[in-house]
């Protein structure tokens, strides 16, 4: 990390993965809750959307989703990415996040790819991703540019 980045505030993102394991383990969401909380943090939109889909299927994940869904509050209003310059750079980071296996569903990796659209272009912040989406792949460093 560069001294410039240093000095911009750090702004979180939590993605939709990160958000069903912490309602799946209660002492996690009020422990990062907790810490979070007294940051500046960010919801997409496009993970809200992602967590209402799987909150609509069949099993234990549809229910994980239905309580992230209502534990949503602490995060703030979610926030949609530019239309149409970020819906674009989301949609090709998608594909990059899937690392050429085909997608499970139309929004698998897209919450993801819309926070990486968003930070990738901030000037007045460092982002920081709250993840543990093992599914998505890295691309190379020189592939995301902060412009």
């Amino acid at each position: 990390m560069n001294d410039a980045t240093q000095a911009k505030p750090a702004v979180w993102f939590p993605d939709t993965s990160a958000l069903i394991t912490l309602a799946v383990h209660e002492p996690l969401h009020a422990a990062v809750r907790a810490v979070l909380s007294r940051q500046r943090r960010v919801l997409v939109t496009a993970i809200v959307d992602e967590l209402d889909s799987l909150s609509r299927a069949r099993g234990s994940l549809a229910d994980w989703a239905r309580t992230a869904l209502g534990q949503l509050d602490w995060l703030g209003r979610p926030v949609q990415v530019d239309v149409p310059v970020g819906t674009r750079l989301a949609a090709s980071f998608q594909e990059r996040l899937a690392g050429e296996r085909p997608l499970r569903h139309c929004l698998e990796h897209y919450g993801e790819a819309a926070i990486v659209a968003l930070a990738c272009r901030a000037r007045k912040f460092a982002p920081r991703l709250l993840s543990d989406d093992y599914g998505a792949r890295p691309w190379p460093r020189s592939t995301v540019s902060n412009r």
